[in-house]
């Protein structure tokens, strides 16, 4: 029914050459839908092991294990004491707190530009980064 009407809008007698030109064009969308939902998915597997990547890296760095004890006990001192440190120059302690700083920045540039999945990093990190601020 459909195919007589456009075949006669068109002017072809034969109605068969239309269901050609319709199946290309039927499988071409669905060819452009699943193209777009793969580059959707792979995206977001991406920041995903990106996130994963990160965690792990945390995780196993001494240094930044290291740091971050450091920082916790320093931050039981007075709020002033800590500041004061984080921009002293030369002694460990604000060594420490600039490591520490430094890699929460780079994280948090890492999800700002879509690299880290903000949500895992956070299910992750967050009550170290609180607790280690509580004063």
């Amino acid at each position: 029914m459909v195919l007589d009407c456009i075949s006669e809008f068109l002017g072809i007698a034969d109605k068969g050459a239309l269901l050609a030109p319709f199946a290309i064009l039927t499988s071409t969308i669905i060819a452009a839908i699943l193209a777009i939902y793969t580059i959707y998915t792979n995206r977001k597997n991406v920041r995903l092991k990106n996130s994963m990547d990160f965690i792990n890296s945390y995780n196993e760095s001494k240094d930044i294990g290291k740091a971050i004890r450091e920082v916790s006990e320093l931050s039981k001192s007075s709020s002033n004491e800590v500041e004061n440190m984080a921009v002293g120059a030369g002694n460990d302690s604000s060594a420490h707190i600039r490591t520490v700083l430094n890699y929460y920045e780079s994280m948090s540039i890492c999800i700002a530009h879509g690299i880290y999945d903000d949500e895992i990093i956070k299910d992750a990190v967050y009550t170290t980064v609180i607790d280690m601020w509580q004063v």
